[in-house]
C-alpha cells in the first residue's frame, strides 16, 4: 500500500494497481511550496497539492490518476470506446480529446454508453505528478499506512 499511495517513480506507478494508472500530458502554469497548476493537454487544468520543488513555469510534467480516483463531473471529456460492466462496477475505456488514452473505473450504474463522450471529474488530492525524468513529487494529503 504504501508503493501504491506513495510511489517513488512513474514506472512504480504504472505496475501497482488494476486497471493501471492513467497519464496525462500537462504543463506547469503555476508553482507555489505547496501547490502546482497544471494545463492539462487534453484540456482543462488542475491544481494539485504537491511540494513542488525546483518546477518551474512551462515546465512539462505528467499527472497520475488513479482510475478509481475518477468520477462522474465535468473537469475532462472522454471518448467512451469500450465499457466492462462488472456489477458493481463499470470500467470505461476511451480517448480524451488530445488522444491519450484513458481508463475510469465508475459506479456500476454509471451513466455512460460506448460511442458517447463522458464528462468525468478528477480529485485533484489523489493525482499524483512526474517529472519529465519519472521522479514523483511528494503529495501532501496522501493518505499515512498504518502497518
Amino acid at each position: 500500500m504504501e508503493l501504491y499511495h506513495h510511489p517513488a517513480t512513474k514506472f512504480v506507478a504504472g505496475f501497482i494497481g488494476q486497471p493501471n494508472m492513467n497519464f496525462l500530458p500537462a504543463t506547469v502554469t503555476q508553482a507555489t511550496e505547496t501547490t502546482l497548476s497544471v494545463d492539462l493537454h487534453s484540456g482543462g487544468s488542475l491544481t494539485l497539492p504537491v511540494k513542488s520543488g525546483s518546477v518551474a513555469v512551462g515546465t512539462k510534467v505528467e499527472v497520475g490518476i488513479r482510475p478509481e480516483d475518477v468520477a462522474i463531473g465535468e473537469n475532462i471529456t472522454m471518448d467512451v470506446s469500450v465499457l466492462e460492466r462488472l456489477g458493481g462496477v463499470t470500467i470505461a475505456y476511451g480517448k480524451l480529446p488530445d488522444g491519450t488514452s484513458f481508463c475510469a473505473s465508475l459506479d456500476g450504474v454509471a451513466p455512460a454508453k460506448e460511442g458517447a463522450p463522458l464528462s468525468l471529474s478528477i480529485d485533484p488530492n489523489t493525482c499524483h505528478v512526474f517529472t519529465i525524468d519519472g521522479t514523483a513529487l511528494p503529495r501532501l494529503n496522501a493518505p499515512t499506512i498504518a502497518m
